[in-house]
């Protein structure tokens, strides 16, 4: 393939199913007997950045790893194994070829992935922990979720936990998690969480781990505000007065916003909100550069103009912070993908749900990224599910050096 390929390939309105073995992920699991492993094939894309009033083209390639899935998922990448693990569903796949195969596990747990190192993984339910200790292939009950006071149902942090680790030693010294309202530490590598603080957040937070030693959290805001900033009326009662939900979301969710708090004192203060997008766009995931920068992507439900027919459009963006989360770059924002919605049955009635679901970012060895994110599908006779898609980028436009080996 030449590199004029990555060029002239990008197709930002389709997403391709490239893996040869099967058609769909759903005949993987009715197949296992035969295979456990998929080969899958990635194609040229192009990661979009905007400079001034023009979108420029960087070289990336992409690959949809699954067929449609149920919501959620979860991706980490094992940087001493090279390895990439991705759960969507009742799927636990693994890539120790950054993608070009993908081999299934068992016995997968439920989302919420955060690596110690050494071959230890934590996985996470709503009420218990499990444990890999070689590179999440097996898992074993490790301890009980504790409950968080004044908290039925204990989410964990949107991805995964912020772990500190001994410069010297190299040995894991703490964790910590974000719930909801809440902060909480272990200093046993999660086997308990004595330490639980009030948060200044809501919900859906990722921790971070700047190059100055702050934490930044990004967060979830209200769809409230990020509504009444869109129309300058407050929401109108979902229970009374019907309403597009796959245009705007379950009790009009698409209008969240999202923005960061930074602590200086490990976790036990935090700053003001620094609200980057009050509505539309959320689902962080920021990332720790070589460089010190943060690079943090995130879904776009809102923010793109309706087409001139009426059609949404969404996406996946990342910006960029070269201060340690001070300050974003939003201006010289990159999108990552973007597509348009479909009509359910005709042009001008209702439109299908493809709105975008949880980005995860990951630093490869090369100091590459690689993005997840899921695209909404409605398929014909079946409720409303997504598709997996990986983008393995860099943000200097550089193309990834495992993709420039395979030209």
């Amino acid at each position: 393939m030449g590199l004029s390929a990555y060029v002239r390939g990008t197709n930002f309105l389709r997403i391709p199913i490239a893996c040869t073995l099967v058609a769909s992920w759903t005949a993987v699991a009715m197949a296992a007997e035969k295979s456990d492993r998929v080969q899958c094939e990635w194609q040229p894309h192009a990661v979009r950045q905007y400079r001034g009033d023009t979108l420029v083209d960087t070289l990336a390639r992409s690959q949809v790893p699954t067929g449609s899935q149920d919501w959620g998922h979860s991706f980490i990448y094992l940087p001493d194994k090279n390895r990439l693990i991705l759960q969507t569903g009742n799927l636990e796949l693994y890539s120790d070829d950054l993608g070009a195969t993908w081999t299934k596990m068992t016995s997968p747990p439920r989302r919420y992935f955060t690596y110690l190192g050494d071959g230890k993984v934590l996985g996470r339910t709503i009420t218990e922990r499990l444990i890999s200790t070689d590179y999440g292939v097996t898992w074993h009950p490790f301890a009980p979720v504790p409950p968080v006071p004044g908290m039925k149902v204990v989410y964990g942090s949107m991805g995964p936990d912020l772990v500190d680790k001994d410069s010297a030693t190299g040995s894991v010294v703490r964790l910590a998690e974000s719930i909801d309202r809440h902060i909480r530490f272990s200093t046993d590598g999660g086997l308990t969480w004595p330490t639980v603080i009030e948060a200044p957040w809501s919900a859906e937070t990722v921790l971070v781990r700047a190059g100055n030693g702050d934490i930044v959290a990004a967060t979830r805001t209200s769809n409230r505000r990020g509504y009444i900033e869109a129309h300058g009326t407050n929401i109108p009662d979902p229970k009374t007065i019907p309403y597009e939900m796959w245009r705007v979301g379950g009790g009009y969710d698409f209008y969240c916003g999202f923005g960061v708090h930074i602590s200086k004192d490990n976790g036990h203060t935090w700053s003001p909100i620094d609200q980057l997008y009050m509505h539309g766009r959320f689902h962080a995931s920021p990332v720790l550069m070589p460089n010190n920068d943060l690079v943090m992507t995130y879904v776009v439900r809102k923010g793109y103009d309706d087409t001139p027919e009426g059609l949404p459009q969404s996406g996946i963006e990342a910006v960029v912070s070269h201060d340690h989360g001070q300050t974003w770059d939003l201006d010289r924002r990159y999108v990552l993908d973007k597509w348009l919605g479909e009509w359910e049955d005709r042009p001008g009635g209702k439109i299908k749900l493809m709105a975008p679901n949880e980005t995860y970012t990951v630093l490869l060895r090369d100091g590459s990224l690689m993005t997840s994110f899921e695209r909404g599908v409605q398929e014909a006779g079946a409720k409303y599910r997504r598709i997996l898609k990986l983008v393995h980028w860099r943000p200097d436009g550089v193309l990834p050096a495992a993709a420039a080996a395979a030209l």
